[in-house]
C-alpha cells in the first residue's frame, strides 16, 4: 500500500510539475500568414525554443525554393537580401541560435526523412576557423531533445558522447520534474488557468503588457509560504516576464531576427582568438565528411547545396584555424562542392583555400571593403554578425553562376521598380 500511495504521489508530481507554459505548442506560428510588421515574440524562452517554433512549422507547411542554415551569425538573413518581392515561399531562414555543422547535416537529413527539404537551394554557413572546430564539427545540444532522439542510434553520427548527453538529458528532465519549486510552479500554472500571456504576435514596435504577480499571493507570505512564493516568481519572471536584459527578441515572417540591434561596436585590440592552438588535421577530415553527408543529401533530392563562410574582422594569427580550414575548403572543392569563401585577406597572408585566392571576385570585394572601412559599417554588425547587404552579394555570386532560382512572375523585380534593397 505504501509502495502504491508513493508511486501515485511522484506520478502527480511529474505531471503537475511539467505544467510550464507552451503558447506556440498551442498555437503554432504561421509565418506564411505574417505581414512585414508582424513578430512573434521568443523573449525569456531557452535555447531549443526557437528551433522548436520553426520545426512545428515547417513540418506543416511546403518547403520554400531557398533556406539558410546557420547559428545566430546569419540570423538577420532576410528578403531583403533578394532583388526582387517574394514571400516565404520563396525564402526560410532555419537559423538556430547555437548549431554546429554537424547539427545542419543532421537537421537537413531529419527535413529530408519529413519531405520537407528546399526544392532548390540550401545554404549552408560554415563557422569562421576562429571561432573554433568544435563549432563546426561537434554537437552544440541546443536543439529540442526529441531531435537528438531521432538520430541517436545511426551508426554513422553515434558516439559516445551522443550517448552520455543523451541519459544526462533523461536524468535531468526527471529531477526537474521532482524539483519541488517546480511542482510549487505547475500548481500555481494550473490555478492563474494557464499561466502567462506575453507570447503571441506583435506588431514593429509593439510590447507585451507588464506581467504582474496575482494579489492574493501575497496572502501565501501571511501564512509562512513566502519561501514558496518567492521560487515561483524566480521561474514565473524568466517564462513570463521580459525583462529588461532580454529586450524585445522575436521571429519575423521569414524566421529570420526580430529585435533591438545589440551593441555591436567592436575595436580590434589584437587578442588572439580563442581557437589558437586547438585545430588539428582530424577536423579538417572531420569538416570534409560532414561537407559530404550534405551533399548527398542535395544530390538524393535534386538540390544545389552552397556553402559559405561569411568575413570576421580581427587580426590575423598563424595556427589559429585559417591552415587547417584551407585544407577542408580545398577538399570540398575538389569533391565538386561549391564554396564561397569570404574570410578577409590578411596582409602577407592569402588564404589558398578560396578557388581563386584573393582574385576571387566575391573575396576580392570584400577585401576591398575592410581595407575602405565599409565592410564594418555596411555589411557586418560588429565582429562577425552578417548584414542583408552581404547576403545581397552572395545571391548576385549565386545569380551570376546560375544558381538561383527564379522567383514566380508575379513577384516583380524591385530592382525594375526602383526600388532598394
Amino acid at each position: 500500500m505504501f509502495l502504491l500511495t508513493a508511486g501515485l504521489l511522484l506520478s502527480a508530481i511529474f505531471v503537475i510539475s511539467g505544467q510550464r507554459p507552451d503558447y506556440y505548442k498551442d498555437y503554432p506560428v504561421d509565418f506564411s500568414g505574417m505581414s512585414p510588421d508582424d513578430y512573434v515574440l521568443t523573449a525569456g524562452m531557452d535555447d531549443t525554443g526557437i528551433p522548436r517554433i520553426k520545426q512545428a512549422y515547417f513540418e506543416n507547411t511546403p518547403p520554400p525554393r531557398i533556406g539558410v542554415y546557420g547559428h545566430h551569425i546569419v540570423k538577420y538573413m532576410s528578403l531583403g537580401a533578394f532583388p526582387f518581392d517574394t514571400d516565404v515561399s520563396y525564402f526560410f531562414n532555419y537559423y538556430v541560435q547555437h548549431i554546429s555543422l554537424r547539427e545542419i547535416a543532421d537537421l537537413l537529413q531529419y527535413q529530408e526523412e519529413k519531405g520537407k527539404l528546399p526544392t532548390n537551394l540550401g545554404l549552408i554557413h560554415l563557422s569562421h576557423p576562429y571561432l573554433g572546430p568544435q563549432l563546426l564539427t561537434e554537437y552544440r545540444w541546443s536543439m529540442p531533445f526529441e531531435f537528438y532522439l531521432n538520430s541517436a542510434f545511426k551508426w554513422d553520427v553515434l558516439s559516445v558522447q551522443k550517448v552520455k548527453f543523451l541519459g544526462e538529458g533523461y536524468i535531468s528532465r526527471l529531477q526537474f520534474r521532482l524539483d519541488w519549486k517546480h511542482l510549487a510552479y505547475g500548481l500555481f500554472n494550473i490555478a492563474l488557468g494557464g499561466g502567462c500571456q506575453k507570447y503571441g504576435m506583435y506588431k514593429t514596435g509593439e510590447a507585451p503588457h507588464s506581467v504582474e504577480v496575482p494579489i492574493w499571493m501575497d496572502r501565501l507570505r501571511e501564512i509562512g509560504l513566502g519561501v514558496l512564493v518567492d521560487k515561483f516568481e524566480a521561474v514565473y519572471s524568466q517564462d513570463c516576464g521580459v525583462r529588461r536584459v532580454q529586450g524585445l527578441r522575436g521571429l519575423r515572417r521569414y524566421g529570420t531576427f526580430y529585435g533591438p540591434y545589440e551593441d555591436y561596436r567592436w575595436v580590434d585590440k589584437g587578442r588572439p582568438p580563442r581557437s589558437l592552438g586547438m585545430w588539428t588535421s582530424e577536423d579538417v577530415q572531420s569538416i570534409h565528411k560532414i561537407a559530404l553527408e550534405i551533399q548527398e543529401i542535395g544530390k538524393r533530392n535534386g538540390l544545389d547545396m552552397v556553402f559559405f563562410i561569411p568575413p570576421r574582422l580581427g587580426s590575423y594569427f598563424p595556427n589559429a584555424g585559417h591552415e587547417h580550414f584551407d585544407q577542408a575548403v580545398s577538399l570540398m572543392q575538389a569533391g565538386g562542392m561549391v564554396v564561397l569563401d569570404t574570410r578577409r585577406a590578411f596582409g602577407d597572408y592569402n588564404s589558398t583555400g578560396s578557388e581563386g585566392g584573393d582574385s576571387d571576385n566575391l573575396r576580392g570585394k570584400i577585401t576591398e571593403f575592410e581595407r575602405s572601412g565599409q565592410l564594418a559599417s555596411d555589411y557586418l554588425w560588429g565582429q562577425d554578425h552578417v548584414r542583408d547587404s552581404y547576403f545581397r552579394l552572395i545571391i548576385d555570386e549565386l545569380e551570376t553562376r546560375g544558381l538561383l532560382p527564379l522567383p514566380s512572375p508575379v513577384q516583380l523585380s524591385r530592382d525594375l521598380l526602383g526600388v532598394v534593397g
